[in-house]
Formats: C-alpha cells, sequence, structure tokens
C-alpha cells in the first residue's frame, strides 16, 4: 500500500479541508467585529462629541449645564473616553476649565490693555467700558477654541 492512498484513506484531505475552512471561518469573523466595532465607534462619537460640541459653542448655556456641573461632566466625560489625541483632549479639557472659570468667577481672568477709566459714548448714548470690552474679547477667544475644538472632533468623526 503506497503512503498517498494511506493518507487518503485517513482522511487527511478532508482534515486539511475543515481545518482552512475553520482557519478562513474565523478570519472572516474577525474582520466582521472590526467593522462592527467601527460602526459602533463612529456613532458614540458622532453622538457624544454633538452633546460636546453644542455645549462648547454656547458656553454651556444651551441646557445651563454650569447650573449642575456634574451634568455637564457626565456629558463631557462621554467625549473624553472616545477621543484618542492626546492634544485634542487636553486642548477640550482646557476649554472646560476656562467656561467653568467664567460661569464662577464672571470674567475676572478676561485681560485686555484697556485703561480702567476707559469708557466710550456711542451716538445713541449707550456707553462702553472697560468691562464690556474685556468681556467680549474674552468670549470672542473661547468662542474661537470651541469653534476650533469642535472641527477637530468632527475631523476625528470623518476618519475612516
Amino acid at each position: 500500500m503506497s503512503w498517498l492512498a494511506f493518507a487518503g484513506g485517513a482522511g487527511v484531505g478532508t482534515v486539511v479541508a475543515t481545518a482552512v475552512g475553520k482557519l478562513l471561518d474565523v478570519w472572516q469573523e474577525s474582520r466582521r467585529a472590526r467593522q462592527e466595532h467601527r460602526v459602533w465607534l463612529r456613532g458614540a462619537r458622532m453622538e457624544a462629541f454633538g452633546k460636546l460640541s453644542e455645549e462648547l459653542l454656547s458656553f454651556g448655556l444651551k441646557s445651563r449645564v454650569f447650573d449642575d456641573i456634574w451634568a455637564f461632566r457626565a456629558v463631557a466625560a462621554r467625549a473624553e473616553l472616545l477621543i484618542d489625541d492626546a492634544d485634542l483632549l487636553g486642548d477640550v479639557r482646557g476649554l472646560i476649565s476656562d467656561l467653568y472659570d467664567v460661569n464662577a468667577q464672571g470674567l475676572t481672568r478676561a485681560e485686555t490693555q484697556v485703561s480702567d477709566d476707559f469708557t466710550f459714548t456711542f451716538s445713541d448714548g449707550t456707553t462702553l467700558s472697560k468691562p464690556d470690552i474685556e468681556r467680549g474679547v474674552y468670549f470672542t477667544r473661547l468662542e474661537k477654541r470651541a469653534d476650533e475644538l469642535v472641527a477637530r472632533l468632527g475631523a476625528v468623526i470623518r476618519q475612516p
């Protein structure tokens, strides 16, 4: 009896075909699981980043999150868990901290180069003072930072 006849009779071909079939099934299943994970991650990011973006762009006024500090922390934490970029995460946390400071301390942290006694009177009698300018300058800076962060969060969502 030849070796080939013995191997064929013992079912080696069936064993090899079964092993190859099983390997293909495992490979296909892992590929499907990775694709499902990417779809889930994109959906989770869209939801979390969307809520965070709304709050950042409205300075927390949309849902009055600063009335309940823990409510906003919950919104921010969900988004933070889904951010892979350490720089982006640091920038988001920095803006949130500044928004808390503005809410807690008013605009005492705003900085301008205008003298303390500055006032400007418009033709309709409305006056503009240093605190008005500080408020405008500081909120303009915060708004610019919020816009940039939202754009970066959007880029994370659009990644393949």
